[in-house]
Parts: structure tokens; C-alpha cells; sequence
């Protein structure tokens, strides 16, 4: 019926805030949109200018004590690939001691080039993460030779997250004090919709 062609147009300009880039800084109401959630054809949540309603029966139950764990660590950078990149950035971002690097790739997360640096940055103990610079499209390391190379340093796929969320991600893992492995087995794991796993 009707309301079902309402409920798409509204479904279609859905966008989870922690899976959104922003299009236009000077515009404040646009992170403000009218949504309608359902959940197994079921009401789950209404977003409108009164704020925010949820049925609380459709969320998933949790157990135990809930606690707040906030520290995060200032030891991460962003680093967005531009063609002719100078390699030694990678050196000086590791002599700088950062613990963390997110590198917003080309494509689906080709950083052909820079495997070496990238290495190097693995043996230090350093946490990469790899997103891409594609709006509509992941980093799926597996597709490419470069890729898989990256994988098998330890690289942490980024997938469908924006390289906001592999950020803020990667900058609580490391400021709760998780090493590598650790870091690579949270970024497997879809904590608030960030992710498509």
C-alpha cells in the first residue's frame, strides 16, 4: 500500500551517523533525517525532529554489567594515498610513535607501492587499517595481489566502514590497551552498525 511506498522512500535516505561523511559542512540539519526503522516487519525505531523513539523489545538483550570505557589514544593518524606519495612518510609517522595508522586507499584498498612501508610499519608493532577513498564501495584487499600481500603483513581490512569510523575505532582499541592482534580480531567484529561483516 501506500504506506509501504512511504516507508521505502524514507528507508532509501537512511544513513547511520557513524557510517556517514558529511556533504556540505555550512548545513547543520542535515545530519538530521527523517527515519523509519523496521526490524522483522516490526516498528523498531522513528527518528523525526521530536528526537528519537525506540522500541526497546527489538533491541538485542545484553548481559552482564555495562561499563563505560572511554580512554581513546591521540597515537593515530589518518593518512589519505595521493599519487607520488613519498614513502618516507610511513618512516617518520612510525619514528613519531604512532600505534595506530588508518590509510584511506585508492579503490578497493590497492596501496600498490607501498607494501615495504607498510611492513615496516608491522614489524614495529603498529595497527594499520585500510579503507578506501570510494563514497559508495569497501576495501576488500582480497580482490588484488597487492591486496592480499597487505594481508598477509597483518593488515586490518577496513571494509565498508568510513575512514571516520576505522579512526575512531582504532583509536579506542589502542587507547584500552590492545595490542595488534587484538586490534585486527575488534575490527572482525560489527560493534554499532560501522560495519558489514
Amino acid at each position: 500500500g501506500w504506506l509501504d511506498v512511504i516507508e521505502a522512500h524514507i528507508l532509501s535516505r537512511l544513513s547511520l551517523e557513524n557510517r556517514r561523511k558529511r556533504d556540505i559542512a555550512r548545513r547543520h540539519d542535515e545530519c538530521k533525517p527523517t527515519v523509519l526503522l523496521r526490524h522483522c516487519d516490526r516498528l523498531a525505531a522513528l527518528v523525526s525532529n521530536r528526537g528519537l523513539v525506540v522500541d526497546t523489545d527489538v533491541l538485542p538483550r545484553r548481559t552482564g554489567e555495562s561499563k563505560l570505557l572511554s580512554d581513546i589514544s591521540k597515537e593515530v593518524f589518518l593518512l589519505k594515498l595521493t599519487p607520488g606519495l613519498n614513502p618516507a612518510v610511513f618512516d617518520m609517522l612510525a619514528a613519531m610513535g604512532y600505534k595506530g595508522i588508518v590509510i584511506e586507499a585508492f579503490g578497493l584498498g590497492t596501496a600498490k607501492g607501498y607494501q615495504d612501508c607498510v611492513a615496516f610499519l608491522g614489524e614495529d608493532g603498529v595497527s594499520v587499517v585500510v579503507t578506501t577513498q570510494c563514497l559508495y564501495d569497501s576495501a576488500d584487499l582480497q580482490v588484488y595481489q597487492v591486496g592480499s600481500k597487505l594481508l598477509d603483513l597483518g593488515v586490518i581490512q577496513g571494509r565498508d566502514m568510513t575512514s571516520e569510523a576505522a579512526m575512531t575505532k582504532l583509536m579506542w582499541a589502542i587507547g584500552q590497551g590492545m595490542n595488534p592482534a587484538q586490534v585486527s580480531e575488534l575490527f572482525g567484529q560489527n560493534l554499532a552498525g560501522e560495519v558489514t561483516i
